[in-house]
């Protein structure tokens, strides 16, 4: 078994050097600009490895469609497309939601024609692009991607409830351990680009609508709730503005604090990070203790939107409706 773990962590290393090689061979490359937070061309791109090396699970026996796979694949692959020509949005759309479906029924969640199936696959999409919007500095999403992995294992050890075969997730880390020595630094050797946030969002949203349709418990969405409240919190802000929401932009909470407060990209991402562990936490540990714990996920949710908007109003002192 070991012996396996060994050619696993190979294989995905000089997989990392290969794409190093090739995007430059290709230019697969981000030139900053003025939405920029960084300042040097860096390789883009980086993230499509993750469902390119997430099926060496299978060596271990893990019993996932092949259909799931095939999701990750094709998400991977709109958005390397995406990274190097700008797809349309009503393309990008329809491929994002066959990936969806694809990786929905590899899972075995139900699929039909139900409000709530069309409602998960509509808030599959969305928080696959929040991803992809909060996928703007240094360590933020392979950090958090790590967090919620890690929260995945302890939920399959603390209450037995399997979304995703342990093996794969071990693969999956050491996948994101990988990108981390190129990613999580002061000046990145590489972004994951679209291909990488898409496809962690999309392994993210599919498990937790598993965990959810497993148990009945509403609360494992506070697993994804920093990202959601930055998310829609900007969302609502920029409405309020009168501002087009389909506009790229730099107002999400991280980006000002590490664009416009000027903290170090890592310090923001690790705090990101940090917070979200702890309310992962603090939601498994409800469940394991019997608590209602949908009760911590109204407690952080409120205190979360107080927090975006104590940041808003008193630190970036931005929230001005006249604009």
């Amino acid at each position: 078994m070991l012996s396996q773990w060994v050619i696993v962590s190979l294989v995905c290393i000089a997989a990392a050097f290969i794409y190093q090689r090739l995007a430059i061979q290709f230019n697969i490359v981000d030139k900053p600009n003025e939405r920029s937070s960084h300042k040097r061309v860096t390789i883009r791109g980086l993230g499509i490895l993750i469902c390119l090396l997430l099926p060496l699970s299978l060596i271990f026996g893990n019993l996932i469609s092949p259909l799931y796979f095939g999701g990750l694949l094709l998400l991977g692959i709109v958005g390397l497309l995406d990274d190097k020509f700008d797809l349309s949005s009503k393309l990008r759309l329809i491929l994002q939601m066959a990936a969806v479906i694809l990786c929905w029924i590899g899972v075995g969640l139900p699929f039909n024609f139900s409000i709530a199936v069309i409602f998960g696959i509509l808030l599959s999409i969305g928080v696959v692009n929040t991803f992809n919007f909060m996928d703007g500095i240094n360590g933020m999403s392979i950090l958090t991607a790590i967090v919620f992995a890690l929260s995945l294992i302890y939920i399959d050890v603390s209450q037995n409830v399997v979304v995703y075969p342990r093996t794969m997730l071990y693969v999956y880390l050491i996948i994101l351990t990988i990108l981390a020595f190129f990613n999580v630094r002061k000046k990145a050797l590489a972004f994951l680009g679209d291909a990488g946030s898409l496809v962690m969002g999309l392994f993210s949203i599919i498990a937790v609508l598993s965990l959810v349709w497993q148990t009945g418990q509403f609360s494992y969405f506070a697993l994804l709730l920093i990202y959601g409240v930055d998310s829609v919190g900007t969302i609502c802000f920029r409405i309020l503005r009168k501002e087009n929401i389909f506009q790229a932009h730099r107002l999400h909470a991280y980006q000002m604090l590490a664009n416009e407060k000027k903290y170090a990209h890592l310090t923001v991402s690790f705090l990101y990070a940090i917070c979200q562990l702890l309310i992962n936490m603090a939601v498994i540990h409800s469940e394991s203790l019997s608590f209602d714990s949908l009760w911590i996920f109204l407690f952080f949710l409120v205190a979360l939107i107080l927090t975006y908007l104590s940041l808003r109003i008193y630190y970036f002192k931005d929230f001005n409706l006249k604009q």
